[in-house]
């Protein structure tokens, strides 16, 4: 094997061009973007359709009434929360229930104890956050239920308590 046959050892400056021309290369490689794929659509059904009106139709009436809503569709492990309104110092939790017609029994009528139960544990996991956000104190709260029978809307406040 002869000298001339061996490759020239490089430079500093040209180690240095070679390992930042490496690198950019690795990192063009890395943040290409990959074949972009749409998010599935999850399709509403028209009983959430019905359900999203019903929920804004509620939060409009209360809102006439004096209320002050605070959030919308608060959700956690526990269950969600439709409507979340202030009464003067009083934190109302509201849940919204709709029915097209009364064949299977009334709007009101769906808000078992299981129901209430689970509106009740996910008020409690939200209720820090909206006291610190809202109020300076842990204020009363209270538990309505607003219905919709066919088109005729019924506010039931104070529906249920915690036991």
């Amino acid at each position: 094997m002869s000298y001339a046959s061996l490759p020239k050892p490089l430079s500093p400056e040209q180690v240095i061009r070679s390992a930042q021309e490496r690198a950019i290369r690795r990192r063009r490689k890395n943040t290409t973007p990959k074949t972009a794929m749409p998010l599935p659509f999850t399709p509403v059904s028209a009983s959430q359709q019905l359900g999203h009106a019903a929920e804004s139709q509620a939060c409009y009436y209360v809102t006439q009434h004096g209320l002050c809503v605070l959030a919308r569709n608060l959700k956690c492990r526990a269950g969600e929360i439709d409507i979340v309104a202030r009464d003067q110092n009083i934190l109302v939790f509201i849940e919204v229930r709709c029915r097209r017609n009364a064949n299977y029994g009334s709007a009101a009528e769906t808000v078992g104890r299981h129901k209430q139960k689970r509106v009740i544990r996910a008020a409690q996991f939200w209720l820090p956050h909206l006291v610190r956000r809202h109020f300076k104190q842990t204020p009363p709260c209270r538990f309505d239920i607003i219905t919709f029978n066919g088109s005729r809307l019924c506010w039931l406040q104070d529906a249920f308590r915690t036991v």
